[in-house]
């Protein structure tokens, strides 16, 4: 789920910052460097130096003699007790974090999937992506830092009503400073809550549980459909084997229920035509014309089952002239004379 990524990116880049605030040997080296906060991520460093100094105790480190008599003993200086330097070097593991998850919130697919997935997502990355850029134009005349194009170049048949281009790696490193990143952070930061969608278009994509169909159109309608192939194929199974008994059909079984009046065989005849209309108005109104594939699979199921039903004359009931016709002769309708049937075998 790509707004789920997009969610944990932010939270990380959050936390890697906070993290870095708490670091000892970042403390110590922004005590010494106060505009570190102004240095460009690229520029940021990951091991520092840091120097401690230790005062040897001479007083401790000899032993004590006793004292000398003061007759005849001139007072000299004593020297000053010599300091010893330490050079430490200490990693910031936080500023790789930082930089990673800056790269990964630059991904155009991430953006540009995670701003369909509800309204929230939509505005509120529209005007981090925006904040993002205006920081990273400002820098770039400022200080000159953009030494290349600032976006990555793509082809005309990405740019949809929500893609989000990315910028190149080396100018959003070089051009952003810690303290914008430290204001990218804080400027709409998602929550973890599921925030209540804002009507319009936009929507949360269609989720079947326990499973989940994939979140593309396109992508969602093959499977739905391949789905309803083997579930049509499932079904002419089971009318294959109910036609091969005698006296079909059966008394007490799904088809004996749905031949008792015209209307509930109306009903199993539409039910059964009804996802191949269903498919087939899905591929005009996409205009995936390469929808038809499944649209046929579906149709030849259906006309299997069909078939099958046809060998016993299951529908002739719905035959428009017995519909409309009156039974004069004292004759009477399939379904009623089944039941007639079924009544003298008893």
């Amino acid at each position: 789920m790509l707004s789920a990524r997009y969610l944990s990116f932010r939270l990380n880049l959050a936390l890697g910052i906070d993290a870095l605030d708490d670091d000892p040997a970042w403390q110590n080296f922004k005590a010494s460097n106060a505009a570190v906060d102004s240095l460009s991520i690229a520029r940021l460093p990951t091991r520092v130096r840091v120097i401690s100094g230790v005062s040897a105790n001479i007083d401790n480190a000899q032993p004590k003699h006793p004292a000398a008599p003061k007759i005849g003993l001139k007072r000299g200086g004593v020297p000053a007790a010599p300091t010893i330097s330490v050079t430490t070097e200490l990693e910031i593991p936080e500023i790789p974090r930082i930089v990673e998850f800056l790269t990964k919130l630059n991904e155009s697919n991430l953006l540009t999937e995670s701003r369909g997935y509800s309204n929230f997502y939509e505005f509120s990355i529209v005007r981090w992506v925006s904040r993002r850029n205006q920081l990273l134009y400002r820098n770039a005349f400022a200080s000159g830092c953009a030494t290349r194009e600032l976006e990555i170049p793509h082809t005309k048949d990405q740019e949809t009503g929500q893609f989000v281009p990315a910028i190149d790696r080396y100018v959003l490193l070089g051009c952003l400073t810690l303290r914008d990143v430290r204001e990218l952070v804080r400027f709409e930061q998602p929550t973890l809550t599921n925030p209540t969608q804002i009507g319009g278009r936009v929507e949360r994509e269609i989720e079947i549980a326990p499973g989940s169909l994939p979140r593309d159109l396109a992508t969602a309608s093959v499977v739905a459909q391949v789905l309803l192939f083997f579930v049509i194929m499932y079904f002419g199974a089971f009318a294959r084997e109910a036609i091969s008994s005698e006296g079909f059909p059966a008394q007490g079984t799904l088809f004996s229920a749905f031949s008792r009046s015209r209307w509930t065989l109306l009903v199993l005849l539409l039910a059964l035509w009804t996802p191949f209309i269903a498919s087939l108005a899905v591929m005009v109104a996409s205009g995936k014309l390469w929808l038809g594939v499944c649209s046929t699979l579906i149709l030849c199921a259906v006309c299997s089952v069909h078939g099958v039903f046809q060998r016993k004359s299951y529908f002739v009931a719905l035959n428009r002239r017995r519909w409309t016709r009156q039974t004069t002769n004292g004759t009477s309708s399939r379904p009623e004379a089944n039941e007639q049937s079924r009544d003298q075998l008893q």
